[in-house]
C-alpha cells in the first residue's frame, strides 16, 4: 500500500521553514522545498501508518488546478 497525496500549499508543507524570507515564497530555493517536504503531513501520515508515501503538493494549486492536472495525465 502506498499513500499518495495530491493538495495545495497545506499538502505541501509550506510554512514549515524557519526563514522568514521564504514563508511567501511558493517557489523557493531546493533546500527549502526539502525540508518543506520533509516536514509535510504526508510524510507524518505515511510514518504513523507504517506505509511509503508520495507528496505531490504543489504551493499556489487549487482544486481546480489538482483536478486538471490529474485528468490531463
Amino acid at each position: 500500500m502506498r499513500l499518495i497525496c495530491f493538495g495545495d500549499s497545506w499538502t505541501a508543507g509550506h510554512g514549515v521553514e524557519t526563514e522568514i524570507e521564504y514563508k511567501e515564497n511558493p517557489t523557493p530555493p531546493k533546500f527549502i522545498e526539502k525540508l518543506r517536504e520533509q516536514n509535510s503531513f504526508p510524510k507524518r501520515l505515511g510514518n504513523l501508518l507504517n506505509i511509503s508515501y508520495i507528496n505531490l503538493g504543489v504551493c499556489g494549486f487549487g482544486n481546480e488546478y489538482i483536478y486538471k492536472s490529474v485528468k490531463e495525465n
